[in-house]
């Protein structure tokens, strides 16, 4: 059994661990097409998820709307990594 004070220190360590940003998890298909996307349209690309969406849905040809919408919030985030100097060129996507 477990004692009040041992149950309370469990539940502060699970409210401390909500601070973590922990991140998302996308399979390698989704990372390998963001990433020819960008090497290959990256002139056209912004940080504004709709409109990659839409360029996303243009460039490829991915039927399901929740592998495209990935795709494009996987673009969204690298354009936003490069706009943050995070990635200095492109050949590191490679």
């Amino acid at each position: 059994m477990v004692n009040n004070t041992e149950l309370y220190s469990k539940v502060e360590t699970l409210n401390n661990w909500s601070c973590i940003n922990i991140g998302n998890i996308r399979s390698k298909n989704i990372k390998r097409i963001a990433k020819d996307v960008v090497i290959n349209f990256y002139n056209i690309l912004t940080t504004d998820f709709q409109e990659n969406k839409r360029i996303v849905a243009e460039i490829t040809n991915v039927s399901s709307k929740k592998q495209r919408n990935r795709i494009a919030g996987y673009v969204t985030t690298l354009m936003a990594q490069i706009r943050d100097s995070k990635i200095q060129t492109l050949e590191e996507l490679v």
